[in-house]
């Protein structure tokens, strides 16, 4: 059992990240396919010059365990690294910024979670394209008969092939130990769609995806046509998990719903660098005003969109964070 208690553990990816910078390529609408509407298109087997080059640590967990500590939360982060490599780097800067990292699992038979992240600087959103190398990730595992000493657990994305017999184990944990779970699902579980997410789901306290994740999610059970609403997507998301479902919307806003009212909260208007962990940057941000604001929903999106909207204006998914005493 930890001797800590922290106010939330984060569980999930932890990658070492690589930008790259370019003013080249096109950008396709493709309205054929709801679910990939626009799509990046370069000059097949021609040579691209790139015109940065940045790098920093990131990942789903890492990410929103920098962005709870920086909010002031005591924070862990449970993720599965090659300590050997990168692993280490990531470790220490989450030591640095005052993440438990007592809670980290070594695993050397890949390299680290690594990703290169393409960032189009003709786009005035700087929106990226991510290639994903998952790495030491896949190897995470959770041990159900583990006693976490924690009022809350963040679970984002899962990568190992075993993740649903993983996130059975969070459930286990979860209930033992009167846990409640905040849960933004990775593109993994994402398009395993409901069926398969059913029971996470319903053990969720606060559920947290984007537009295009929730449509997903609501395609794999029910057939449309053109994009449904978010009143929709509220009504289909709250059968699955009868709890508080937050939906973000990019440049519009964010939308909460807790099953009788729908609250809206817009986006500020920021120049924005690079988008990349702006919405783990948001989940942080929320599950800190719920937290720190007695379940105050009004002030948890407008805490979660100032995050949102601090990261997207520096470069990398941690340097934006807001450090915040609640």
């Amino acid at each position: 059992m930890l001797k800590n208690r922290f106010d939330i553990i984060t569980i999930g990816g932890a990658t070492k990240d690589f930008f790259i910078f370019f003013d080249k390529g096109l950008i396709i609408k493709n309205r054929k396919n709801l679910l990939q509407q626009e799509l990046l298109a370069f000059e097949y087997g021609a040579k691209n010059y790139i015109d940065n080059f940045y790098s920093s640590i990131g990942g789903g967990a890492c990410n929103a365990s920098v962005g709870f500590s920086r909010l002031g939360l005591k924070s862990a982060a449970r993720i599965c690294v090659n300590k050997k490599k990168h692993g280490k780097l990531i470790s220490e800067a989450l030591r640095k910024e005052g993440v438990n990292i007592s809670l980290i699992e070594n695993n050397n038979k890949e390299e680290s979670g690594l990703s290169f992240i393409l960032v189009n600087l003709k786009s005035d959103s700087r929106d990226h394209t991510v290639f994903s190398y998952r790495g030491s990730n896949k190897y995470l595992k959770i041990n159900p008969k583990e006693k976490w000493n924690a009022d809350w657990i963040f679970l984002s994305s899962f990568s190992g092939a075993n993740w649903q017999r993983e996130f059975k184990n969070v459930i286990e944990i979860v209930k033992k130990n009167r846990i409640k779970l905040a849960f933004n699902p990775g593109f993994r579980q994402i398009l395993s769609g409901l069926k398969k997410l059913k029971d996470i789901l319903a053990a969720t306290e606060v559920l947290i995806v984007n537009r295009n994740e929730a449509v997903e999610l609501i395609s794999s059970q029910y057939h449309y046509k053109r994009a449904p609403s978010v009143k929709d997507l509220f009504n289909k998301l709250y059968f699955y998990c009868p709890h508080l479902i937050v939906i973000t919307d990019g440049i519009k806003g964010a939308y909460a719903y807790d099953g009788d009212k729908i609250y809206f909260q817009k986006a500020k208007k920021v120049k924005s660098a690079d988008t990349l962990g702006a919405g783990d940057a948001f989940s942080s941000g929320f599950v800190s005003g719920l937290i720190k604001y007695d379940y105050n929903i009004k002030k948890s999106l407008n805490l979660g969109i100032r995050n949102g909207a601090s990261v997207v204006q520096k470069v990398g998914a941690q340097q934006g964070l807001l450090r915040l005493k609640l």
